[in-house]
């Protein structure tokens, strides 16, 4: 038999000995969580007296368990901390029941989903909440059983065992039938094996009996007022039920309130409606904000910080992206670094216009591609801040990177060379292009009529002419093939590089000496059989004329 410890009662104005003080922890208990503590941090002693005293010795073997891994320990206790040590030291001598009541729950979990697997997270809820009983968890356990597999269960027990302590009635029975209204039974089985906590999907299964007013009239529900306000198709309805099931969880009025309130701000756009239902479908989280603590605050931010006019504004907030932004935590930082580090000075508000999604980059995000740019040069990040602020919203590994490649390539040099600062700020908007897409068949097409020679590997040959930025995104079916072929049907001699890439139509057909109604004919019935012919690929292999007739 274990020896006990004895208590004497503290002296005043002393902090509280919860070893002495309390005559309920053995000397074993003692030794491991003297043991354990040689393993953790000081900021977590109480945490672990406290459970030793709220649970018992019960609670020893999980905690041999953890003091193998500081870390763990640390990650499992540290919840512990904020409801235990908020309570008294008498409150936890007055409840001598917890432990048998934390060991029958234990016992009742592995009696029906075995004790394989990790358990700990699980184990460290039931500790500490205060909240659950061996009838209410069984009841949880009894209606999950009913509802999904063993799987299911298992997951969501040991990754939110918070739903332990949820009622069934009045949380998850609602809960479970709202999605299965919104999805039916197969897609819902579907639906909870990839995310089995969608059942504690915060606002949903609360608003069962919410259609009547405190006035008596009968309200719109959530899914008729987006159809009114916003036009919003059915197909787009069912998708948004299965993407954001929380939408029609919102309280009808908030969604309705928030609707208002970002629909006064688009009015000076064009085709209003149809912005707002776009941004109901890309950014449904925006109806679960508050407008006056949430949306109002950082519209008017950006208001008054940039002297947005009320059309402006229109646009910032089309990119429905900044409408959850923090103005403390990322508007502020954002706009002081753009404005200080990289010297947007006049500049900022031009650039925000020309792409509101900057704004709702990560500072860091923003810092690592700046920082990336000015490898290459000094100047190039704020040019490409200034002139084509959108390349900042591109990958730099799987985008930036790999263009920037394939341009030096094409022009001659290594990706990182100086000289390359030069050639990205004539035109940077060149790194928006694809190099499938856009790059390599406009190359190809330079290559294969002569303006300059690359070989099979993309490679500028030493001597050939560089295609400037500016002309490579030019283009290639609506300006470059019509006038080649133009000529090459009217035998006519190839137009000078300039011509065919940055001439106007007229001053085209002016220098060539044809009429304008010809080759503008000529064009609009040539440009789909360009596009959509094999006889470009042919050509580009052979140099086979392409049969526009």
């Amino acid at each position: 038999m274990h020896g006990r410890l004895e208590a004497q009662p503290p002296e005043q104005g002393k902090d509280l000995d919860l070893f002495t003080h309390h005559r309920i922890v053995d000397i074993e208990v003692h030794h491991v969580v003297t043991e354990t503590m040689k393993r953790l941090s000081n900021a977590f002693l109480l945490t672990i007296i406290h459970l030793v005293l709220h649970c018992g010795a019960g609670f020893v073997t999980d905690l041999r368990q953890l003091a193998s891994n500081s870390h763990e320990a640390e990650y499992c206790l540290w919840p512990c901390s904020t409801s235990l040590l908020a309570q008294s030291p008498t409150s936890f001598s007055e409840t001598k029941g917890t432990k048998t009541v934390v060991r029958d729950i234990l016992n009742l979990l592995e009696s029906r989903y075995g004790s394989e697997g990790d358990w700990k997270r699980t184990k460290m809820y039931i500790y500490r909440t205060r909240a659950v009983t061996v009838a209410s968890v069984t009841q949880v356990l009894d209606f999950l059983d009913s509802l999904v597999s063993e799987e299911v269960v298992v997951s969501l027990l040991k990754q939110n065992p918070r739903i332990l302590s949820k009622s069934v009635q009045s949380y998850l029975r609602p809960t479970a039938e709202f999605l299965m209204e919104l999805w039916g039974p197969e897609l819902f089985q579907q639906a909870m094996l990839r995310k089995p906590q969608l059942l504690l999907t915060s606002g949903v299964g609360y608003n069962e009996h919410d259609t009547t007013s405190l006035q008596g009239e009968q309200k719109q529900s959530v899914e008729q007022i987006l159809i009114d306000m916003t036009g919003i198709s059915a197909n787009a309805l069912e998708q948004l039920k299965r993407s954001d099931p929380f939408v029609f969880g919102l309280r009808s009025e908030k969604v309705e309130e928030v609707l208002k309130y970002v629909n006064t701000i688009l009015k000076p756009a064009d085709k209003g409606e149809t912005i707002l239902r776009k941004l109901v479908i890309g950014y449904p989280s925006m109806l679960n904000l508050s407008v006056d603590a949430n949306l109002r605050p950082r519209v008017e931010f950006l208001r008054n910080t940039l002297q947005f006019t009320d059309k402006e504004l229109a646009k910032i907030v089309q990119a429905g992206a900044i409408m959850g932004l923090s103005v403390d935590e990322n508007l502020k930082p954002t706009l002081k670094y753009l404005q200080n580090e990289l010297s947007l000075g006049d500049d900022l508000k031009k650039s925000v216009l020309s792409h509101p999604q900057l704004l709702a980059l990560s500072l860091q995000n923003i810092q690592k591609k700046a920082e990336f740019f000015k490898s290459i040069g000094p100047s190039l990040a704020l040019r490409i801040a200034r002139r084509c602020p959108a390349i900042f919203s591109l990958n730099l590994d799987t985008n930036i990177i790999p263009t920037l490649k394939f341009l030096a390539r094409i022009w001659g040099c290594r990706w990182d060379d100086p000289a390359m600062e030069a050639w990205l700020s004539e035109y940077p908007n060149i790194l928006t292009l694809s190099i499938e897409g856009n790059l390599q068949p406009t190359m190809n097409f330079f290559n294969r009529t002569g303006y300059t020679t690359l070989d099979s590997g993309w490679n500028l040959v030493e001597g050939s002419k560089r295609i400037r930025g500016r002309y490579i995104a030019s283009s290639l079916f609506h300006r470059l093939l019509p006038r080649w072929h133009y000529c090459v049907n009217h035998e006519l001699p190839p137009p000078p590089l300039h011509l065919i890439v940055s001439a106007s139509d007229v001053a085209f057909c002016h220098q060539l000496s044809v009429e304008v109604d010809g080759f503008l004919t000529f064009r609009e019935e040539a440009i789909p059989r360009l596009k959509f012919s094999s006889q470009f690929d042919t050509w580009l292999k052979t140099g086979r004329r392409i049969d526009i007739q």
